[in-house]
């Protein structure tokens, strides 16, 4: 387990999302003076906050939740086991050790719902790094799981409001939260008698 982050649903497919990751780099892609730098073990820490846009109600899916989002963050670098950081970095003290950076963070990702509460994440995130002298430009991928939990139900009926298309008037998951209150399988905001129970020939109408 490496990274960890919890997000907040805030309203017109937004989310908010903070997090964390800890992870250990034996590859390092390059520095000024050698084109594929292998270290050992240099750990790896990042903390990040982003807001993302999801796309699942545009694609009218509820399997296929795809987001970008945009933030930023902050990493550390730290020697392990005796790895020595690449020679174009140093921390404020001048010396090979702990060096860490702020980064404006742009994200791209993919929820595969399983369930109602459950799925699949995969995501990608370019990290911009603000000082070259204390981290390098990189990407962070992510493959995980997603639980969701909580949320607001103003109308009671058991679906949470950014579901529920009638978010304050109790109704029935069938009609995605809208009511059927004469029970004839048509929902009201679709029958024309919604207190007397009807055919759908004639609107809901007997």
């Amino acid at each position: 387990l490496s990274t960890i982050s919890v997000s907040k649903y805030i309203g017109d497919n937004f989310t908010v999302q903070v997090g964390g990751s800890v992870n250990q780099i034996k590859k390092w892609g390059q520095d000024n003076n050698n084109p594929s730098l292998e270290v050992d073990d240099l750990a790896y820490y990042a903390v990040d906050g982003n807001v993302r846009y999801h796309f699942a109600s545009l694609l009218n899916s509820s399997k296929i939740d795809p987001a970008i989002g945009i933030g930023g963050g902050y990493t550390w670098l730290e020697e392990s086991n005796n790895a020595a950081l690449p020679d174009n970095f140093s921390n404020d003290d001048g010396d090979l050790g702990t060096v860490g950076v702020g980064t404006g963070n742009v994200t791209a990702g993919l929820n595969f719902w399983i369930s109602e509460n459950l799925a699949i994440n995969a995501a990608s995130t370019y990290k911009h790094v603000f000082e070259d002298a204390y981290g390098a430009q990189h990407f962070q991928h992510s493959l995980g799981v997603v639980f969701t939990f909580g949320g607001k139900d103003t109308d009671g009926d058991g679906i949470y409001d950014d579901q529920d298309e009638c978010p304050e008037t109790p109704g029935l998951a069938e009609f995605n939260g809208c009511p059927d209150t004469d029970s004839d399988g048509i929902e009201d905001r679709k029958d024309d008698c919604p207190n007397v129970a009807g055919t759908a020939e004639f609107n809901g109408c007997p």
